[in-house]
This record gives structure tokens, sequence and C-alpha cells, in this order.
């Protein structure tokens, strides 16, 4: 393998994973602006929904402090979130309340975040290792 190769490896490998983490690391990031900033509310399970596979999400709807009613679905799981009827504490992003969380579901800390960051940087720091052990 040339050097000229390597480096084309190398990048296409270092770009790869970047993208893919990022797709994996969104929800994280997304849970934890909910946390930092997220609005607390009450809410409700009003129905369930059954995939192919059996696994459930509940149906929960809550009102914003204006007195719109907001409707949002949980992700998808084997056992669901709340059985109907059953009154659950949210937790909603006031810019865009669709995007809400049960609010025990949501984690205590930024964990997911940092150990994507860190993953990300020892990949590129490794990758950069690569490239100047080569030459490249």
């Amino acid at each position: 393998m040339t050097h000229a190769e390597a480096a084309l490896l190398t990048e296409a490998v270092m770009f790869t994973v970047a993208v893919i983490s990022f797709f994996f690391a969104v929800p994280h990031f997304w849970n934890e602006r909910l946390r930092r900033r997220g609005v607390k509310g009450r809410g409700v399970c009003v129905s369930h929904s059954i995939s192919r596979d059996g696994k459930v999400s509940c149906v929960i709807r809550f009102r914003l402090p204006d007195g719109d009613s907001v409707t949002f679905t949980t992700p998808r799981s084997s056992q669901p979130s709340a059985e109907i009827r059953q009154r659950v504490d949210v937790i909603y992003d006031p810019r865009k309340p669709k995007r809400a969380v049960i609010a025990y579901t949501l984690p205590k800390d930024g964990t997911p975040v940092r150990r994507f960051l860190i993953g990300m940087a020892v990949i590129f720091v490794v990758a950069l290792g690569i490239r100047i052990y080569l030459g490249l």
C-alpha cells in the first residue's frame, strides 16, 4: 500500500466513523438539551401503539402554559413506558414542544454525550498519529 493510498484510506475511515457517530449521537445531544433547558410538565398516556415485532410505544398528551395541547410518542420498547390514563411527568423543549420525553427516561447526566466526544477525539488522534507516522 502506498502512502497516498494509506492517507486516502485513513481519511475515508475517519469520515465514515464521524458520519455514523453523528447519527447515533444526535438523540443524546437532544436529551442533553432537554436535561439542561427543558421545561417540566404533567402529561397523560392516552394510548399505546404496538409494532409488528411486539414493541410498544406510548402516546403522551400534555398542555403548554398557554393552553395548547401537545402529543408525542415515546420510543418503542418491550414494555410500555406508562399505562393508559397514567399521569407522567414530562420534560419538553420550549422552542419545539413536540420534542419531549417522559421525565424518568431522561438520563440524569450528560455521560453519553461526553463518551461520544471522547470517542471522537480518540479516533481523530489515532488517525492523525497514523498520518504523521506515515509522513503524509
